[in-house]
C-alpha cells in the first residue's frame, strides 16, 4: 500500500521537546507491546533527534536517530502494527537521513530487518555485521548525502 498523501513527518531536534512532541510519541514510549516488540523501552538524551509520523491527527510511528561524534545511528524505531506495509516505516528512515545529513555525520549505522534490508542496500547501505536477527549496516554519510533527494522527503517540520 501506498503512503498515504496526507501523511506528514515531524521532526524534533534534540534539546527540543515540546508538549506536542510528548502527546504524539508518549503513548508509544509507555506502550507495553513496543517495549515487548523493541526489546526494550524507548530512551532520548541530548543527541538524540525524533521523527513522528502522523496522518488526519493519528500517530502511526515514531523513530529516533543519534548522533555520536561523526556517526548517526538510525535507533529506535516502531511502526503501529495497523499501519505496517503501508511506507510509513520508509517515510521515517528518510526523515532520519535527513536529520543524519543536517547534522553532518560521515557515518551512518542502522540495524535492519528482513523487510528494511533491500531499501536500505539501495540507498547505499553494506552490511558489517550480524546482531542477533538483526544485520548491522552502515554508509557513508557523504555520499549518503548525495544520494538523497531531501526535496523528495516527506514533508515535515523541525521544531
Amino acid at each position: 500500500m501506498p503512503i498515504s498523501d496526507t501523511l506528514e513527518v515531524l521532526t524534533f531536534l534534540p534539546g527540543h521537546r515540546p508538549a506536542e512532541f510528548w502527546e504524539w510519541a508518549g503513548p508509544v514510549f509507555a506502550s507495553r507491546a513496543a517495549q515487548r516488540e523493541l526489546g526494550g523501552p524507548f530512551t532520548d538524551d541530548d543527541r538524540t533527534s525524533w521523527a513522528v509520523a502522523v496522518d488526519g491527527g493519528q500517530v502511526q510511528g515514531v523513530a529516533s536517530v543519534r548522533v555520536e561524534g561523526s556517526v548517526a545511528l538510525l535507533d529506535h524505531a516502531f511502526v503501529l502494527p495497523a499501519f505496517r506495509g503501508q511506507g510509513v516505516h520508509g517515510a521515517l528512515v528518510d526523515a532520519r537521513l535527513g536529520l543524519a545529513v543536517l547534522a553532518q555525520a560521515r557515518r551512518v549505522r542502522v540495524m535492519a530487518n528482513a523487510h528494511s534490508f533491500p531499501r536500505l542496500v539501495r540507498l547505499g547501505f553494506v552490511g558489517t555485521g550480524q546482531r542477533g536477527g538483526y544485520t548491522v549496516m552502515e554508509a557513508d554519510g557523504v555520499v549518503l548525502a548525495g544520494r538523497l533527494d531531501l526535496d523528495d522527503l516527506p514533508e515535515r517540520s523541525v521544531h
